[in-house]
């Protein structure tokens, strides 16, 4: 008699594709990030940079007439027979922004109190009073763009000043001294 022995199957190889996908996601769970190197290199010749020069020249006379104001009145210009000027000296285009400064002022005087009207105007004479468009502000306040002067351009500076309704009891007959700051800073191109 003739004795059988079972048959031991071959274990069947791991296909390819099986093996791949096993390798890419122990791969993904087991290495963090990725590692990358990129190279570039450009030349130019030589060039030169040059920036313009930025001058302002204010015109004006010193402790120019002021009229007077009363809270809630209108507002009333400073000196408008005197002319005031601003002039771009430089050689590049300049914004021109303003600041109001008052000695002293708090909320509560005044000085504090005291709002300049700023404008830019390109004819000889002020308005009577300024347009509704015109930037106000008090002490410590500073405009957006008034305007923008091209290289050798002159334009008149219009100030009022005014009181509000909330100026301070004991305004009559009072006086201040009100700072205003002209500034031209390069335009952007």
């Amino acid at each position: 008699m003739t004795e059988r022995r079972p048959r031991r199957r071959a274990p069947r190889p791991l296909g390819t594709a099986a093996l791949l996908a096993a390798v890419v996601v122990l791969a993904v769970t087991v290495i963090p990030g990725t590692l990358s190197s990129f190279r570039d290199a450009a030349s130019t010749s030589p060039v030169a940079v040059t920036t313009g020069s930025a001058a302002l020249q204010i015109g004006r006379t010193a402790g120019q007439a002021v009229a007077a104001v009363y809270p809630a009145g209108p507002a009333a210009p400073i000196d408008s027979a005197v002319p005031m000027t601003v002039t771009n000296t430089g050689d590049v285009p300049l914004v021109i922004s303003a600041g109001v400064a008052a000695a002293g002022a708090t909320s509560a005087n005044f000085a504090g109190a005291v709002v300049l009207s700023v404008a830019l105007q390109t004819g000889t004479t002020c308005p009577a009073l300024p347009a509704t468009d015109t930037w106000s502000g008090g002490s410590g306040a500073a405009s957006g763009t008034l305007g923008t002067l091209a290289v050798g351009q002159t334009q008149r500076v219009c100030v009022w000043q005014s009181l509000p309704a909330t100026a301070p009891a004991g305004s009559i007959n009072q006086s201040a001294t009100v700072t205003l700051t002209l500034t031209g800073t390069q335009q952007g191109s």
